[in-house]
């Protein structure tokens, strides 16, 4: 009964013990953000499991907040955060990183930046200050009007949940709301099924 273990492929570590045996998974599904050379200031997409080229997908303006969760297992500290917006427009995007409650709910807002420019494209930043410990969060965006940005291919996100077993998996939620709420709703979210999710790049420290 050990929390990890070193085999031929790599390192295990436990993640659960039920009193009828040990199940052990790989490590490599908790490296996240992944190990980087000394000198790599490159954005961690936080939500990309796998390497792959990036799609595009529309954000609906206004009065929806999309909503999906990402895993850290290193204490990590988020300086920036960029979109990369590939139709010229003019618009406030608003991200958010939320806690989580202990059944995984996304919880209450940690931090939170506006990105605002006018009738341009390309990658577009803020300054973010914080410092997460391992565990689940929840980005949350939103923008004042229509936009097009850079996504993570459905093929490349977590599947959260697979609807009758079907064909498309739930890649993230939406709610209404008018900004990002200090609280996270504790109902009215609307699952994205076979979405691509809104490429969100975190610049670690």
């Amino acid at each position: 009964d050990v929390d990890s273990y070193t085999g031929q492929n790599g390192k295990f570590l436990k993640v659960k013990d039920d009193g009828s045996g040990l199940t052990y998974a790989s490590l490599d599904q908790f490296t996240s953000p992944p190990p980087v050379a000394p000198g790599d200031t490159n954005y961690w997409i936080a939500g990309l499991l796998t390497a792959t080229t990036l799609t595009t997908r529309s954000i609906i303006g206004g009065s929806r907040t999309y909503w999906w969760p990402f895993l850290v297992a290193r204490k990590i500290t988020i300086q920036t955060v960029a979109i990369n917006v590939t139709v010229s427009a003019t618009a406030t995007v608003s991200i958010g990183v939320y806690s989580s409650t202990e059944q995984g709910y996304p919880n209450a807002l940690l931090q939170s930046a506006d990105i605002s420019y006018s009738s341009e494209s390309g990658v577009k930043t803020a300054s973010f200050n914080l410092s997460l410990k391992p565990g689940l969060y929840w980005l949350a965006l939103r923008s004042s009007a229509g936009i097009q940005v850079r996504a993570i291919p459905v093929g490349a996100c977590m599947a959260l949940r697979t609807p009758s077993l079907g064909t498309a998996s739930i890649t993230g939620y939406t709610t209404k709301d008018s900004s990002l709420p200090a609280q996270a709703p504790s109902s009215g979210y609307t699952a994205e099924s076979g979405q691509p999710v809104p490429a969100v790049g975190f610049g670690l420290l």
